[in-house]
């Protein structure tokens, strides 16, 4: 039906279909939040129709292949029947990841049209397995604090489920259509709050609590917000149709710009990388407003002053633009960047792990979740690279340049054009595909994203003295607990999900 459409307008019907599945979202969130109120009497209700809706709509795009997440679900959902929490937790965790990969081998050794399609069954089946995964440990915490066990993460504490999930909630957690397309992913009780109308859990201080208690109407209709997403998704959309079919990524590795200078090789990719994200920004704007639109997305508020509360909306959010593109470092702009998977990464992996194990667990995940493409082992291993050397770079480098303002201004400059190269350097091999098509678009570099970083990492520990760092101000309890940075000790800005409600007297003793 759509297939006249796109031929017309001249974009893949794949992501036709996925657009025009979102505008059909956006308009049951409306007739959800406004026909289904989350009142007690509805709850049922607006359980059937996150199910309903969530399979039509995947439906519409997967056809047949959707009943490969029912599938996934059953099987993890009799394991954490049957299985003891504490065997139950990674068990699932290694089914839904099996299955996934299943999945993605499909596709890996499918025809050429099926591989490059941008929207298929995969990207689902990516969500539902953190959804999965994140259930089963969930469980598991809540079992824990039910015999009477402290749990020593408060995000661990917050999310965790005492009873086991009930089919209806269960399934209407993983088939949600505001966020089971593409993300962002949220814990079962960030679900259950949304359904349920319990906003003011989200919140600890009881200031916090009365006052969502009194606005639930605010805000569930947060109207600044829903027009910034719209205006966000306008620009990325308008940029996307303009991109599509003009600026390949195959352009990198033709023998016209091999010809070309090293700086205008650089101001090229520059261009084409930013062209290469806007179907990225494009697709999480849009299910930010599906989100938003459906009165979903609460996270706590920017401030805890008693004077000004500002509802804050991070649960809806899955990328950050003016993070991701001026950024000082790749970690900067990658923490910016499919937030909710790094969310997921650090409690479901991270957090589990023992510390010396912890980074190289969470790099391994991430890469194993995204497929079996060679190339994107290669491009997370540049990542690593690329962030141990900023580290290194704000360790020894940077606080030879924060005595002047000018000179600061001027690092600022420098870091970020560096972090956007290699933000690019790695997105574009990761597009291609294919490994011999990332040598040879990384050979038209010189190979300078890799080895500069290493010659780094070995030269500056030796010509650059360590520098002690001035001890910061006390974090947040609840601020550590939803910090979306894969460290705990890093000095990147934080994002946290709820508010701050108290001081950690431990925080500097454990540095």
């Amino acid at each position: 039906m759509l297939l006249p459409i796109s031929n017309f307008l001249g974009v893949p019907l794949d992501q036709l279909t996925f657009f025009v599945s979102q505008m059909v979202a956006i308009l049951f969130s409306y007739l959800l939040k406004n026909g289904l109120p989350p009142q007690k009497k509805f709850i049922i209700w607006r359980h059937l129709t996150e199910i309903v809706v969530g399979t039509l709509i995947m439906y519409l795009c997967y056809q047949d292949n959707v009943f490969l997440l029912f599938w996934q679900a059953i099987v993890a959902y009799l394991m954490m029947v049957f299985l003891p929490p504490n065997i139950a937790q990674y068990a699932v965790l290694l089914f839904t990841m099996t299955f996934l990969s299943w999945a993605h081998i499909q596709r890996l050794f499918a025809v050429d049209d099926a591989r490059q399609q941008s929207v298929d069954i995969t990207a689902p089946l990516m969500i539902q397995t953190q959804k999965l995964s994140s259930i089963a440990f969930n469980f598991y915490d809540g079992t824990v604090l039910s015999s009477g066990k402290e749990l020593l993460k408060e995000s661990h504490k917050a999310h965790a489920i005492r009873k086991r999930p009930k089919l209806l909630p269960f399934f209407g957690y993983l088939m949600c259509f505001q966020n089971s397309m593409v993300g962002p992913f949220l814990f079962f009780s960030d679900y259950l709050y949304f359904i349920e109308g319990r906003e003011e859990n989200q919140v600890s201080n009881p200031a916090e609590r009365e006052y969502v208690i009194k606005h639930k109407d605010e805000i569930r209709n947060p109207k600044g917000v829903l027009k910034t997403q719209i205006i966000a998704f306008v620009f990325h959309f308008l940029l996307a149709f303009y991109a599509s079919g003009r600026y390949e990524p195959t352009y990198l590795i033709s023998d016209e710009f091999q010809r070309l200078g090293i700086f205008r090789k650089y101001f090229w990719l520059t261009f084409y990388g930013f062209y290469l994200r806007q179907k990225f920004y494009c697709a999480w704007t849009i299910s930010a407003l599906v989100m938003l639109t459906s009165g979903f997305g609460f996270s706590g508020f920017s401030s805890s002053s008693n004077l000004v509360l500002e509802p804050e909306y991070r649960n809806a959010i899955n990328v950050r633009f003016f993070g991701c593109e001026f950024g000082t470092n790749t970690k900067e702009m990658l923490d910016n960047w499919n937030i909710g998977t790094t969310r997921w990464l650090r409690e479901c992996v991270y957090d589990r792990m023992p510390k010396r194990h912890a980074v190289l667990a969470v790099f391994f995940t991430s890469a194993f979740w995204h497929g079996f493409y060679p190339v994107y082992y290669l491009c997370f291993f540049s990542a690593a690279l690329f962030t141990m050397t900023g580290r290194l770079c704000r360790a020894r480098l940077r606080p030879c340049f924060v005595e002047s303002y000018w000179y600061h201004r001027l690092y600022d400059l420098l870091t970020n054009m560096g972090a956007l190269f290699c933000l690019n350097y790695i997105g574009v091999a990761f597009s291609l595909l294919d490994t011999s098509m990332a040598f040879k678009f990384w050979g038209n570099f010189y190979f300078l994203g890799h080895i500069v970083p290493m010659v780094m990492l070995f030269l500056l520990p030796y010509v650059l003295p360590s520098v002690k760092r001035v001890p910061t101000q006390h974090k947040s309890v609840v601020g550590v607990s939803y910090e979306l940075n894969l460290n705990p000790e890093s000095r990147a800005p934080l994002v946290t999900a709820t508010t701050s409600v108290g001081k950690n007297p431990n925080s500097e003793k454990s540095k």
